[in-house]
């Protein structure tokens, strides 16, 4: 049965009991115009949009996170990133906790107290206000208080900070609980390894070597959430997170995936109103994509013609003249602990 607006109508219109007029305009297809509006919007707007909101492979949001309490499973949070404050000043100041450091908008939290000794300079612990991946900042980046502190001359942060990530996305919550439906994970087999390091914020993939160092080893390499190298404090709270289920007597080492940098050199032939800018911003865009999808593949291989076709396939470009993939024209391999990851775009016109 249609749900529109016209097919209610005429629905309605053939269930009319009593005589009454079906000429447009007339009282009686006035009510029922009304009334067929209002149940075509309540059926387009709420009721056919269920399922897509109660499944698996199609939830959202607030939805997916409700679908994902029947596996026992949710969404990981936003975290902050940490690092150290660098204040100096006179000797006996005390520096409280809580105290705001500044960049722009974005605020870093002491979260401890420390007095300033004869050295004149303290490092305190410290925190972004602001959840996820905007709280790592480089060394150096921060230079004024929120606030001035009596005796305090400077403060700054001489190492960067990081562990900051954001809230894990519907793609990769849906995909998580979809690996936990459709693979075995019991008594700590690989896969149970796997799931525990997923269960981190900040890991997009994970990868479970056994045996490595002998019997009763076992190696976990990440790769972080935006299938980079994941930093130091990712990687300590995934083994703290391992160490908390993993079986007796399991020697376990968390390690990082190695990069493998990629260049590429390409010279295009373009269409008309295009532009090498443009060409180059898109291959980058689909050669990451393409290198998140392989990342950690089995294959542990780079395809040359893959990554020509990526390129190929960019509107614009009518042919490839020629290109080479880290100075040659074959394709890559990478080892068990290693992943794809772009280093450079350089594009020419021909």
């Amino acid at each position: 049965m249609e749900f529109t607006f016209a097919a209610i109508r005429d629905r309605i219109k053939e269930h009319l009991q009593n005589a009454a007029s079906r000429t447009e305009g007339s009282f009686s297809m006035d009510n029922i115009q009304a009334v067929s509006q209002e149940l075509a919007r309540i059926m387009t707007l709420e009721v056919l949009p269920i399922p897509d909101h109660v499944l698996l492979d199609t939830a959202e949001g607030i939805m997916l996170d409700r679908r994902a309490v029947d596996f026992n499973e949710t969404r990981n949070p936003a975290q902050k990133a940490i690092g150290k404050l660098k204040f100096t000043g006179s000797s006996g100041i005390t520096i409280p906790s809580g105290a705001i450091a500044v960049i722009s908008d974005l605020e870093f939290a002491t979260t401890a107290n420390g007095v300033i000794d004869e050295t004149q300079v303290i490092f305190i612990s410290a925190e972004c206000v602001t959840e996820g991946t905007i709280g790592n900042i480089a060394s150096g980046e921060i230079a004024d208080l929120k606030s001035p502190l009596n005796g305090v001359d400077s403060v700054t942060n001489e190492d960067a900070f990081s562990g900051g990530v954001d809230e894990e996305s519907d793609t990769s919550f849906r995909s998580r609980i979809i690996e936990k439906i459709q693979r075995p994970i019991t008594s700590g087999n690989k896969n149970h390894y796997e799931y525990w390091a997923k269960q981190v914020s900040g890991v997009g993939k994970a990868k479970v070597v056994s045996c490595w160092n002998g019997n009763g080893t076992v190696k976990v390499i990440l790769l972080s959430d935006v299938f980079d190298v994941p930093d130091d404090v990712v990687v300590e709270n995934v083994k703290n997170h391992i160490e908390a289920n993993r079986p007796i007597g399991a020697d376990v080492t968390v390690s990082k995936a190695i990069p493998v940098p990629v260049t590429i050199h390409v010279t295009v032939v373009l269409a008309d109103g295009y532009n090498l800018d443009s060409i180059k911003s898109q291959a980058i865009d689909g050669i990451n994509k393409h290198l998140s999808q392989i990342a950690f593949d089995e294959n542990k291989h780079l395809s040359y013609y893959k990554v020509g076709d990526v390129i190929f396939g960019i509107e614009g470009v009518i042919d490839i003249s020629s290109y080479t993939l880290n100075g040659g024209t074959v394709s890559l391999q990478s080892d068990f602990d290693e992943f794809f990851k772009l280093q450079e775009v350089i594009v020419n016109g021909s």
